[in-house]
């Protein structure tokens, strides 16, 4: 059976081996921080210019379609190696934004959706209990919305896990609840559009004390309405919601204000109130 250790150990055996990677993750070491207290939620806004790949990546279909996809096996780096575990290939993110960064992906392409994909997650979380596996909707920060897969950090990195002030609301599942008919029952709630398939959410999942728990991060859009070129380059996915805040361009990490990352936080996710409103409706029918 895998275990942490080896995971963490082909960590480092494939940063010996590969330059590029390896140079990305030592430049973490310089990343520029800034640090604010969101009424008392700790939020770390992080330049990191290696990320504009995947801040500025277009992700409609015409922009998909075009392009190929960079999780398959033929399409990545030779150098990159990975671990087979069940379905999937456990991964070393070549552009990391926290010091030990992994995407796991599914062996075979299919689209990015959560359905089906619970007990994988909750099972990744036993397997490496100081990470937190996450999960970014094909519409709320994956920049492979067609091919499916996680990612994975250290708990410790992320202020999330460590706070119970979030600038917004979430549901959180524990235990028995944290599966795969907990979350669809729960996603069920929320809106989403006519075309999608999924309500846009992101999805954390972490193992505390041997328990399996899901936070989820309903969403209301992708991207701030700022958003762009001559605005921000900053497209939070579940990191950002986090609680560390990606900034690719300098001049967004020297502009960037609380009152920005609050408006940034309630432009894209939901009060409680308007949650449980979702809920309730549900409910009543």
């Amino acid at each position: 059976m895998l275990k942490q250790t080896e995971i963490t150990d082909f960590f480092k055996r494939q940063l010996q081996i590969w330059p590029e990677a390896a140079a990305r993750f030592t430049a973490l070491d310089n990343v520029m921080t800034r640090h604010f207290d969101i009424d008392g939620f700790p939020v770390t806004i992080s330049h990191n210019p290696a990320r504009i790949q995947s801040s500025a990546a277009k992700v409609d279909k015409a922009s998909i379609a075009a392009r190929r996809c960079f999780l398959c096996d033929a399409n990545r780096p030779p150098r990159q190696q990975h671990i087979d575990w069940r379905d999937y290939r456990i991964l070393v993110n070549p552009f990391p934004i926290l010091p030990e960064h992994f995407t796991i992906i599914a062996k075979e392409h299919r689209p990015q959706s959560i359905k089906g994909a619970i007990a994988d997650m909750t099972q990744l979380a036993m397997l490496m209990p100081d990470f937190a596996i996450f999960y970014n909707g094909p519409a709320c920060g994956a920049s492979a919305p067609d091919h499916f897969h996680f990612q994975a950090v250290r708990k410790s990195a992320l202020p999330m896990f460590s706070s119970d002030k979030l600038p917004f609301d979430i549901i959180r599942l524990s235990g028995e609840k944290a599966s795969q008919h907990g979350v669809d029952a729960a996603l069920d709630c929320l809106p989403r559009d006519g075309e999608e398939s999924e309500p846009k959410v992101n999805i954390f999942c972490s193992s505390e004390n041997g328990t399996p728990e899901i936070t989820i991060i309903p969403r209301r859009r992708h991207r701030p309405d700022f958003y762009g070129e001559d605005g921000m380059l900053i497209s939070p996915a579940s990191i950002d919601l986090a609680g560390v805040i990606v900034a690719p361009r300098r001049s967004d990490f020297d502009s960037i204000t609380p009152e920005i990352i609050k408006d940034i936080y309630s432009q894209l996710c939901f009060s409680r109130s308007e949650i449980n409103s979702f809920q309730n409706d549900n409910t009543a029918h």
